[in-house]
C-alpha cells in the first residue's frame, strides 16, 4: 500500500469548516471584539446549535438557559470560546462514536491544546491562536493513519506501546512514513498557515527545528507545540517516566526564565482536570484523562516492567554463553 499516494490524492479526506479558519484569523487580532467573533460563529448554524448546547450543559451550571449566541459568547469569553469551537470541529470530522480508536487520539489533542493554553499564559506569547491551532493539530497524521488504515494502524501503536518504542520509529519500519510527514501534507491541503506546519512538521525532531533559520515568533511557535507534544505523550502515551524527565528538562529550557512560571509538576497536575473541563462543555463521551498521581504510579510500573523484561533478556543471554563455554 502506497500511503503517501493515498494521502497526497485523497478527495475524501475531511476538512475544518471554513469558520475554524476565519475564527483562527480574527482571533490572531488583539483588538477583535466578543460581537466579531459572535457574528462570524453565526454564519455556520452547526457550531451554533453545538455552542449553545456546550454552554446550556450541565458543566455551566447556568440559572436560566441561553438561547443567542451573543449571549453565549459574552458568557464563555475569547480563549474559551476558541478552544471549544475548534475541538468541536475536529471532534465533528474525527467523530469518536463513529470509530472508538478515535477517542485516544482526541484525547491527546485536547492535553496537547490545553497545555499550549498554559505556556500561553507564561509567555505571552505573541501568536497564541497559532500555537494552540499548532498543539491541536499536532497529531493530525494519526488521524489521517486511522482514518485510511483503520485496524492496521491500530496495530501500529498496539506494537510501539508493547515494545516501548517511539511511535514515529514504529511507523516509519511499517509504513516508510511518519504522522508528522502525513500531517504535513494534509495541512498544506487545507491552507493552514506555514508557521502551524512547521510545528507539525518538527514535533518530534526540535533540535532540526533550531538548526533552521526561522523567525523567532515561529520557533517560539514550534518550541511551545513541540512541549505540549510532550505533555499529551505523558498522559495518553507510553514510556511515561521517559516523557516526564523530558518534559521538566524541556520546560525548564524554555521557562525558567519567566519568575512566575510554575513548576513543571504543577504544570502537570493541572492539565487533566483541564482537559476534562473542555472535554465536558462539549459533551463528549469520553474516558477522563487520568490524573498526574495515577500517571506517576503508571510510569513506575512502566520502569519495573522494562526492568523485568531486560533482566529476563540478560539471563538468557548468559545462559546461551554458558553454552559456548
Amino acid at each position: 500500500m502506497d500511503i503517501i499516494k493515498i494521502i497526497e490524492e485523497a478527495e475524501d479526506f475531511p476538512s475544518l469548516p471554513n469558520v475554524t479558519f476565519q475564527l483562527h484569523q480574527l482571533m490572531s487580532n488583539p483588538q477583535v471584539s466578543l460581537h466579531s467573533i459572535a457574528r462570524l460563529i453565526e454564519t455556520d448554524s452547526a457550531i451554533v446549535t453545538r455552542i449553545l448546547k456546550a454552554v446550556n450543559s450541565g458543566y455551566y451550571m447556568l440559572k436560566h438557559p441561553v438561547s443567542d449566541i451573543y449571549h453565549a459568547v459574552s458568557i464563555l469569553g475569547f480563549h474559551a470560546m476558541r478552544s471549544i469551537v475548534m475541538a468541536l470541529s475536529f471532534s465533528k470530522i474525527f467523530p469518536i462514536d463513529k470509530l472508538p480508536a478515535y477517542g485516544n487520539l482526541f484525547k491527546r489533542s485536547m492535553c496537547a491544546s490545553v497545555a499550549c493554553d498554559l505556556f500561553s499564559d507564561i509567555s505571552n506569547i505573541k501568536n497564541r491562536s497559532d500555537a494552540y491551532i499548532a498543539s491541536l493539530l499536532q497529531n493530525l497524521g494519526s488521524f489521517v493513519f486511522m482514518y485510511y488504515l483503520k485496524d492496521d494502524y491500530q496495530k501500529i501503536l498496539e506494537e510501539a506501546k508493547e515494545l516501548g518504542i517511539n511511535l514515529p520509529v514504529a511507523e516509519k519500519n511499517n509504513l516508510k512514513f511518519t504522522n508528522a510527514q502525513a500531517g504535513v501534507i494534509i495541512a498544506e491541503k487545507w491552507k493552514i498557515p506555514d508557521a502551524i506546519i512547521l510545528a507539525i512538521r518538527y514535533q518530534n525532531n526540535i533540535k532540526l527545528a533550531n538548526k533552521k533559520i526561522l523567525k523567532k515568533e515561529v520557533i517560539s511557535i514550534v518550541e511551545q507545540s513541540y512541549l505540549s507534544g510532550i505533555v499529551a505523550d505523558i498522559f495518553i502515551g507510553w514510556n511515561k517516566a521517559l516523557k516526564i524527565a523530558q518534559f521538566r528538562r524541556e520546560y525548564s529550557r524554555l521557562f525558567s526564565h519567566y519568575h512566575s512560571a510554575p513548576s513543571a509538576d504543577d504544570i502537570l497536575t493541572s492539565v487533566p482536570q483541564l482537559v476534562q473541563n473542555l472535554i465536558s462543555s462539549m459533551n463528549q463521551n469520553v474516558e477522563p484523562v487520568h490524573s498526574y498521581e495515577e500517571i506517576c504510579q503508571e510510569a513506575d510500573f512502566e520502569l519495573e516492567l522494562f526492568m523485568t523484561r531486560y533482566n529476563s533478556l540478560y539471563n538468557s543471554f548468559k545462559s546461551v554463553e554458558e553454552v559456548f563455554k
